[in-house]
């Protein structure tokens, strides 16, 4: 009897099957990633305190363990998502995924002109970083499997990250620069809100490290508020 052909890994699967290989790839954590994102925060930690001295912040003018908590929480997802887009060959497919990435790699791209050049101009510190995320999320927004809600608030999430290094610039006579990036946070909560509501209700699967990147904007969007106030 003839043996059937053997077909190389992927070849004749459907676009949905190939998005289901890193989807389950990535779907679970376990002790590694525990120990990987302990990792991440001590790396931020010593960064910070090394680079930028003990009460200089990076991620908000909070109490220190806090923005350490986030910072890992930041880098760890973004390493984990990186790594699985490397092994699969498939970019990221839920939304929250996008999330983590565009507060991470701006993030690292912080960390590594600090660390590079200390101090760093105004442009790298806070225009370039600003405007990576911004395209983070905005080819985020275009994802296949994110859906009208999720594309609407990374498009938001987009232009906001875009907007803040001009929030302080804009002047009326009765709200002050900050208030505008703190309206601007509220929104986007309610966007993420919206569109944890509309999953839920449409009990739509989604992998860990979406949960991860929604946790890691709300906690951030919350950093700059409680500053605010």
């Amino acid at each position: 009897m003839r043996e059937p052909e053997s077909r190389p890994h992927g070849e004749g699967e459907s676009v949905e099957g190939a998005q289901q290989r890193p989807r389950e790839a990535r779907a679970g954590f376990g002790v590694g990633h525990l120990l990987l994102y302990m990792l991440a925060s001590a790396i931020y930690a010593g960064w910070a305190r090394l680079i930028l001295g003990e009460d200089a912040l990076l991620v908000g003018l909070f109490p220190w363990g806090l923005s350490v908590v986030l910072a890992g929480l930041v880098l760890f997802g973004t390493a984990v998502s990186l790594i699985g887009w490397a092994r699969s060959r498939v970019r990221p497919i839920d939304p929250g995924e996008w999330l983590v990435l565009g507060h991470g790699i701006p993030l690292m791209v912080v960390m590594c002109a600090w660390t590079v050049a200390n101090p760093v101009s105004v442009v790298i510190f806070q225009i370039l970083p600003r405007f990576v995320g911004a395209a983070v999320f905005f080819i985020g927004s275009r994802g296949a499997k994110v859906g009208r809600g999720w594309r609407v608030c990374l498009s938001a999430f987009a232009l906001v990250e875009a907007g803040r290094p001009f929030f302080g610039y804009v002047e009326t006579p009765d709200i002050e620069p900050i208030a505008f990036a703190a309206l601007a946070d509220l929104v986007l909560v309610g966007l993420l809100t919206a569109a944890v509501i509309a999953d839920v209700r449409g009990q739509r699967e989604r992998i860990v490290l979406h949960w991860v990147g929604i946790v890691a904007s709300c906690g951030l969007a919350g950093m700059r508020l409680v500053g605010w106030l």
